[in-house]
């Protein structure tokens, strides 16, 4: 009698709780950010409004174009198991910063979220993780990121980050580090990407994959090309673990020029 009183009980408040949050939006050149954004004859205009809605258990699905002047900037966290996902459909959408300043895509304090299949372009920071734990990057490709100004230029970049993935990104072109990790960002995992040091003219960056004050992250499987010290002050470095950075791992990667 008492076991099916608990379960009674129990199957009671479970129908109290409120139902589990998973939408899928859309987001496409020819929308509306006054729409609902659940289909793609109704969604939004931009990247950014979509940012600022989605929430944990979501899914944003980028449709194919040029999204032009965006800064994004998350607004919520996904949780364990119902990760806030960003993603371009089809094609991979472009975010055309076009002044290369400011940052393309920005998440801070924020956790479980996921960013696949995008490209971004001509901002002064790509992606700028801060501060953030679970935070997966894949299948992006990023460019032209602080190429034409002096001191900046950076394509995916880490501060105080934990348990974050990169997997299978391209960077190329960016004025001072592809990829960075700096704040003890610690535990987090590089593989499969191809990064291109010094293309372009003027021919631009000075780091491959940078760490400073950083450890314990892992980085295998990656290519860094085209290693050239052909800008004064660039010197072309592949993979650097500096400035207090210590228990980082390296296995399988290869710089060339």
């Amino acid at each position: 009698h008492v076991a099916k009183v608990a379960v009674a009980l129990l199957v009671m408040l479970a129908s109290r709780l409120p139902p589990v949050h998973a939408d899928t939006y859309y987001v496409s050149t020819q929308g509306n950010d006054a729409s609902d954004g659940r289909g793609e004859q109704t969604a939004w205009r931009t990247v950014a409004y979509a940012a600022e809605a989605a929430r944990a258990g979501d899914t944003v699905l980028v449709l194919p174009g040029e999204y032009v002047g965006e800064e994004v900037i998350f607004a919520n966290s996904g949780e364990e198991g119902r990760p806030l996902t960003m993603e371009g459909r089809g094609g991979a959408p472009v975010l055309d910063g076009r002044d290369q300043t400011g940052t393309g895509i920005l998440i801070a304090s924020k956790s479980h979220l996921v960013l696949r299949n995008l490209e971004l372009a001509n901002y002064a920071r790509g992606i700028r993780v801060q501060s953030s734990a679970h935070v997966s990057v894949e299948r992006v490709t990023l460019r032209h990121m602080g190429t034409e100004k002096p001191s900046i230029g950076q394509g995916i970049s880490f501060a105080q980050a934990q348990h974050c993935v990169v997997r299978d990104c391209r960077v190329s072109n960016c004025n001072l580090h592809d990829l960075y990790f700096a704040n003890q960002s610690s535990q987090n995992l590089v593989e499969d990407c191809y990064l291109e040091i010094a293309t372009g003219t003027p021919l631009s960056a000075d780091y491959g994959i940078y760490t400073e004050n950083s450890h314990h992250n892992l980085i295998r499987n990656c290519t860094i090309a085209n290693i050239r010290p052909l800008v004064e002050g660039h010197h072309g470095h592949g993979i650097a673990l500096r400035l207090s950075s210590h228990h980082n791992q390296v296995a399988n990667c290869k710089s060339s020029d």
